[in-house]
């Protein structure tokens, strides 16, 4: 949420989402702001945006404009500017597509002053929509011969390699990785014994989304 109360020590912009799936530019000055114009992408199949209205750029009377690839732009055609503060700069309404499940970018930035020179902004410009593709693995059905990787994915994988390690002072050395969801999707798994271990497609084959064990490990142990 943004609090008024905890203002960041530099000229700062941040986006946010909001209620109606659109996204929020927030904006603390410390000088006045006579226009900006914004890059927008994202990882969102049919990402586009729609529209851009709102906030303080509105109040001062800004022309806004944008087009559908991602650039949005504000400026005065009379000389106004954004005096100093903290509050919402616009609102850029946004198509997020058939799975609004990733990530938008503020790739650029461009502030300027009423003497049309930039704006040193410290810019946060990643915003998370929904749940974000994501990989996680760890070991488990772990002994003194060998240990399993599960992994829980709600993406394709389409290879994988780590590195398995000891930290005591015995001796270890990996003697095999097989079987799991690599060897289901014919992946070529391969290993050294200091504990690399390798999997990937010759054909482009992937793992789909999945929640199991990724591969069979043996190793000896002291």
């Amino acid at each position: 949420e943004t609090d008024p109360n905890n203002c960041y020590e530099n000229n700062t912009l941040w986006m946010e989402l909001n209620t109606d799936g659109n996204v929020d530019v927030w904006m603390y000055n410390l000088e006045p702001v006579a226009g900006f114009q914004f890059e927008f992408s994202s990882d969102l199949d049919g990402f586009m945006l729609t529209g851009l209205s709102g906030g303080s750029a509105t109040d001062a009377g800004f022309q806004l404009s944008f087009n559908a690839s991602g650039t949005a732009l504000g400026f005065s055609l009379t000389g106004s500017t954004i005096p100093a503060g903290l509050g919402l700069l616009t609102t850029v309404e946004v198509d997020l597509g058939d799975n609004p499940n990733g990530f938008i970018y503020m790739d650029e930035a461009i502030m300027s002053d009423d003497g049309g020179d930039a704006l040193d902004f410290d810019i946060f410009d990643e915003l998370m929509v929904g749940t974000p593709p994501y990989v996680a693995v760890s070991l488990v059905n772990v002994t003194t011969t060998g240990a399993d990787v599960h992994m829980s994915s709600t993406t394709d994988v389409a290879g994988f390699q780590f590195n398995l390690t000891s930290l005591t002072d015995g001796s270890f050395e990996v003697t095999g990785a097989s079987g799991g969801l690599g060897d289901d999707a014919g992946f070529q798994i391969s290993f050294n014994a200091s504990g690399t271990v390798v999997g990937f497609s010759l054909t482009g084959a992937t793992i789909p989304a999945s929640d199991g064990i990724l591969v069979s490990l043996t190793y000896n142990y002291t």
